[in-house]
């Protein structure tokens, strides 16, 4: 099961990452947002989730209001957003540097690559991890939809839509309010789950770690990202 939605979602996944590359040549500077004062010591509630997600990769999620930021256990890429945008900041650790992407353009690409359509509330809630999770029917985009996918979201959190646009890309979902905590298929080519939560938490965090680390550089041109990161993505679905 592993192996098929790697692959599966592989392509996708990256026509999303090439693509945010692409909408960052030539971007505007990134916008300041209103979080509090990064004053030593300074530190922000938030929400924490530590996600296995088969298509991008293994990840730890830090969201309030102010701000979204996800960092991924390989370390090649991390994500982060904040108001008043909500513009998708793509950054390499490894690398360090990172490219910017309109929301609104990462949207209409996300809905582009999502694997499943017709998302309906089942009117029944399930405990993900601790969390109360609404529970939501969808049907798989396979050919002879035979498959059924199961998604269970985590609502009432107080964060703002941008949050869930972001999120559930990252899920490979159609957008739902909130947080995708797991999606679970069963039936065609490879039950199984792609998203799933085992922690989930309030946490406080330093504000500054909701910045783009010190040393990084904005890139100009888009080859530089893909250099940065989609490489070793390739050299690692080789394996």
């Amino acid at each position: 099961m592993t192996n098929f939605w790697r692959y599966r979602l592989f392509l996708p996944a990256l026509v999303l990452l090439v693509g945010s590359a692409f909408a960052a040549y030539g971007a505007a500077p990134v916008k300041k947002s209103a979080l509090p004062s990064k004053a030593k010591g300074a530190k922000i509630k938030c929400w924490y989730f530590s996600q296995k997600n088969m298509i991008f990769g293994d990840c730890e999620i830090y969201v309030c209001p102010q701000a979204l930021k996800v960092t991924f256990a390989n370390e090649k890429w991390a994500n982060l957003a904040k108001p008043p945008d909500w513009d998708l900041l793509v950054f390499s650790p490894k690398a360090k540097i990172y490219c910017r992407t309109p929301l609104k353009e990462w949207r209409g690409r996300k809905l582009a690559t999502a694997y499943v359509n017709g998302v309906k509330r089942l009117g029944k809630t399930e405990k993900v991890a601790g969390m109360t999770a609404k529970v939501y029917d969808a049907q798989s985009m396979e050919a002879d939809g035979r498959a059924v996918s199961r998604i269970f979201v985590a609502e009432e959190l107080g964060l703002p839509p941008q949050v869930s646009v972001i999120l559930c890309g990252n899920a490979a979902i159609p957008q739902v309010k909130g947080i995708p905590l797991r999606v679970l298929h069963s039936g065609g080519e490879a039950p199984g789950r792609t998203v799933d939560t085992y922690v989930a938490k309030q946490m406080m965090m330093p504000a500054k770690f909701f910045e783009i680390p010190p040393g990084f550089r904005r890139v100009i041109k888009p080859e530089e990202v893909m250099t940065g990161g989609i490489s070793d993505i390739i050299e690692d679905m080789a394996k």
